[in-house]
């Protein structure tokens, strides 16, 4: 006999098993609409996953623009501190250690700031209990 480690819809085995020995196709009701569910839920989780993606695209693209303006902009004290003599190799890691922190920064703060957001709304959304599709109750 199956020893049930986890839900029985987490293990395809033995639904197929258990719809054998009922002999029909779905248990009931209530598992086709959890079944719709679940791909509701993997859908709308690929779509932001994909929006997430593009966010990042945006962002790096941003940051790359943002420091070739800036790098623009300084051109001329890059200029005077080369002509005083400083290496470019100790010109080239300052500048990359000073947007290193100045982006390290920005990106600890949005990580915060989401870590805060994800917490508020993993909090509102554990009160609700899903009952199907269309509707949802409140604990």
């Amino acid at each position: 006999m199956y020893r049930i480690k986890a839900n029985l819809f987490d293990n395809k085995d033995i639904m197929t098993t258990i719809r054998s020995l009922i002999g029909g196709d779905s248990l009931n009701n209530f598992e086709s609409s959890l079944i719709e569910l679940e791909q509701t839920i993997k859908l709308v989780s690929m779509l932001l996953l994909i929006v997430f993606w593009i966010c990042f695209i945006i962002v790096c693209v941003f940051f790359k623009t943002n420091i070739e303006i800036e790098l623009y902009a300084r051109r001329k004290e890059i200029g005077y501190l080369q002509i005083f003599g400083v290496k470019r190799n100790w010109i080239g890691n300052s500048l990359f250690f000073e947007y290193l922190i100045k982006y390290g920064i920005s990106v600890f703060i949005g990580l915060a700031v989401y870590l805060v957001c994800s917490a508020v709304y993993s909090h509102i959304m554990s009160r609700f209990v899903i009952l199907h599709a269309g509707s949802a109750l409140i604990i």
